[in-house]
């Protein structure tokens, strides 16, 4: 019976201990909101944290071994920054977890308390800081451009169907298509936001090492040209190679990627799992949604008077192949197709939001081969699959538009941000096959020709950590 009562009282005590940190790692999160791109601690997420944390902790109390207070601590200690570091601020959130272990655990031992108290403190240093301060505002800017770019939307797929009329005092002056600079994202976004082509810059190419080049150095990046002359910049993307090592001049630099689960047991589990089994994490479900709703914030957001450059990367149609490898390629087709289908769509509520005095450009990096040639995906071919993209620009009643057809999407941003004329016609330059060297090439409709010398790709770019983690969990090779 002292044998059952003494079982009883460990395992109870632990259980208690577990559930006061799962509560309040759940409540500290859910207080704190979500990440700017990443998912909310919702009240399922926080009953799955609080149950792996009771089989974690009461599970080895009951199979008779003791759970000390000692190892609790330590447990809190571990999770205290995490905590800290999910609400964004020191010391107090990072102070719950091992408060709790001090009450909960041994609530009379004033010494024990003062080194929960202590050990507290110091995760919260460690985890989080303050808030930042609220800038300055006097209502939404009346002008700005905001740009889309929905990842691997062939032009033919039908991404720009569903898009709203434009309102009053704006008006679509260009719905169609452009040529992409390269057939994958990281050579393509840069040509995007310099206007240079693939052969210039460099970014994407094979380097040495099996590696990818980073961008050439001093390259005129458009949002660093428009900051400096009084532009607010901001940047809301997801994809492993959109980096600000990749993609530079933006004032705020939000990527999906970094976001992590909001409980770390979660995340770690998740982290498991798709190391193990491979897939997507789960807490990347429902990120397009919150990119969009993030974009629909920023245009909103009160300024102090500066037009704001918006840029809004969205990753539905790249994903939605993934796992359909066994499917017979006529479905494979079609759920390629209504994916991007359901992007147009889902850019409705965010399109209605802007202002008719803004610029407004829906576009894509590359396309998507669905079987020409016997090649599917993207990065393998400079043909039209691969390279022609939707592009849809709405601008303000009365601004000019007159793009050559067929035009390089590279020109386009140049263009809307700094009225640099247009280039276009027969002389589109394309390049950036994945991991092969090869000589730049010039878009002639159906394919592109190759001209010039090979070139030679610069030195590999210098990823952050857990980006090849990303990049392989997305299908392609690490860098």
């Amino acid at each position: 019976m002292c044998a059952t009562g003494e079982w009883r009282a460990r395992v109870g005590g632990a259980a208690g201990f577990a559930l006061a940190l799962g509560l309040g790692e759940w409540g500290a999160r859910a207080l704190a909101g979500p990440a700017p791109l990443g998912p909310s601690a919702d009240p399922l997420r926080g009953v799955l944290s609080v149950l792996g944390l009771l089989a974690l902790v009461a599970g080895p109390a009951a199979l008779g071994r003791r759970v000390g207070w000692a190892g609790a601590v330590a447990l809190a200690a571990w999770w205290g920054p995490e905590v800290a570091r999910g609400a964004g601020r020191a010391p107090a959130w990072g102070l719950v977890a091992v408060l709790l272990v001090g009450v909960v655990w041994r609530g009379r031992s004033v010494a024990r308390l003062g080194l929960g108290l202590g050990l507290g403190v110091a995760a919260g240093m460690v985890g989080g800081g303050p808030a930042p301060a609220a800038a300055p505002s006097s209502g939404a800017p009346s002008s700005g451009v905001l740009v889309v770019t929905v990842d691997t939307a062939r032009a033919d797929a039908g991404l720009l169907d569903a898009l709203p009329a434009a309102p009053p005092g704006a008006a679509w002056v260009h719905h169609g298509e452009a040529v992409a600079p390269a057939p994958w994202t990281l050579p393509s976004v840069v040509s995007l936001w310099t206007g240079m082509p693939v052969a210039a810059h460099g970014a994407g190419l094979a380097a040495g090492g099996g590696g990818e080049a980073a961008p050439a150095p001093g390259l005129p990046w458009w949002p660093a040209r428009i900051a400096r002359a009084g532009w607010d910049t901001v940047a809301l993307v997801q994809n492993p190679h959109i980096t600000p090592q990749t993609v530079h001049g933006f004032g705020r630099f939000v990527s999906a990627e970094a976001d992590r689960e909001p409980l770390l047991l979660l995340q770690n589990l998740d982290g498991l799992r798709v190391r193990r089994w491979g897939g997507r994490p789960l807490r990347a479900a429902g990120r397009d949604a919150r990119v969009l709703r993030a974009a629909a914030a920023a245009v909103a957001a009160p300024g102090d008077g500066r037009p704001r450059l918006i840029w809004a990367h969205l990753m539905g149609p790249h994903e939605a192949l993934r796992g359909g490898e066994s499917l017979p390629p006529e479905d494979r087709a079609r759920r390629y197709g209504a994916a991007v289908r359901a992007a147009g769509r889902s850019l409705a509520p965010l399109l209605a939001a802007v202002p008719p005095g803004w610029w407004v450009v829906v576009t894509s990096d590359h396309g998507e081969s669905l079987g020409e040639g016997g090649r599917w995906g993207h990065g393998s071919a400079l043909d039209g699959a691969q390279l022609r993209v939707p592009l849809a620009v709405r601008a303000p009643v009365g601004a000019a538009w007159g793009p050559p057809a067929p035009l390089a999407l590279a020109s386009v941003l140049p263009f809307v941000l700094g009225g640099v004329p247009l280039e276009g016609g027969l002389g589109v330059p394309v390049a950036g096959l994945r991991g092969v060297p090869h000589p730049a090439h010039v878009w002639d409709g159906a394919v592109a020709r190759p001209v010039g010398p090979p070139l030679v790709a610069g030195a590999p770019i210098a990823w952050p950590a857990g980006t090849a983690d990303a990049l392989e969990a997305l299908g392609y090779a690490s860098p």
